[in-house]
């Protein structure tokens, strides 16, 4: 895959935006032609971030409202029309916020219902999800850190039904600190109920197991905490963004 030179400094936002194009559009259509009524996009740490240009489309707020048009024209042209389409974005930088909303304002097509709201998502989770609906919705959480998608902050977010989610994971950042006492319960919030015999195991694997096995705690917390059984089961699936 050749990066365009705008996400230089920033590749693995490349990654996640040719992810985000390729995904929402084909879920999106699915959902849509299954005969849900109502369609809700929430990106929980929106930004901008990292694009100075008008029109930001080097970011996700504009790539999910384009995919979110797109897909609503197609459904449009097969006769389905009476869908409410929904963007919420959650931003809690000040300056960033307001320059998030003055470009929705201005750019959202007057088809999605769109909503800018300011603050660390964990504690709008409330409001967030009062504005979802009741029909499907799509989770994008894509923090700069760890710390940030601990159950304790997703909790009312995974148990909404009718849901899917993109999580990034930032393992390499949570690993420099994993094994640390002074960090036990913010690393519990994430992985479990984690103990000594588990963190003596876990820092005599090699590099590859030490990484698989945290993901899949992570994972495990996920399923758990979403809840579910049968056809309701909940599912987990994890790709690994590589090093430029």
């Amino acid at each position: 895959m050749e990066i365009d030179k705008s996400y230089e400094g920033r590749e693995h936002s490349a990654i996640k935006h040719e992810l985000l194009k390729g995904y929402l559009e084909k879920l999106l259509f699915i959902v849509g032609i299954s005969g849900v009524k109502e369609i809700t996009y929430v990106d929980c740490f929106a930004g901008p971030w990292g694009d100075e240009s008008e029109d930001l489309s080097g970011t996700s707020i504009a790539i999910s409202l384009d995919k979110i048009k797109l897909v609503r024209e197609g459904l449009a042209s097969h006769n389905i029309v009476d869908t409410t389409y929904r963007a919420i974005y959650v931003e809690a930088q000040r300056e960033r916020h307001e320059k998030l909303k003055l470009f929705l304002d201005k750019k959202c097509p007057a088809e999605i219902e769109h909503h800018a709201l300011h603050g660390d998502y964990a504690a709008l989770q409330d409001d967030i999800l009062s504005r979802c609906g009741k029909g499907f919705t799509f989770f994008f959480i894509d923090p700069k850190g760890w710390k940030d998608v601990g159950m304790s902050k997703l909790s009312k977010l995974l148990q909404r039904p009718n849901s899917e989610f993109l999580v990034t994971f930032m393992y390499d950042f949570l690993n420099r600190f994993v094994t640390l006492n002074d960090l036990r319960e913010q690393v519990r919030q994430l992985l479990g109920d984690i103990d000594e015999k588990w963190v003596a195991n876990l820092q005599s694997m090699e590099p590859k197991k030490r990484e698989e096995e945290v993901v899949r705690c992570y994972r495990t917390q996920l399923v758990s905490t979403v809840g579910g059984t049968g056809t309701n089961k909940p599912r987990s699936f994890y790709a690994t963004i590589l090093n430029k």
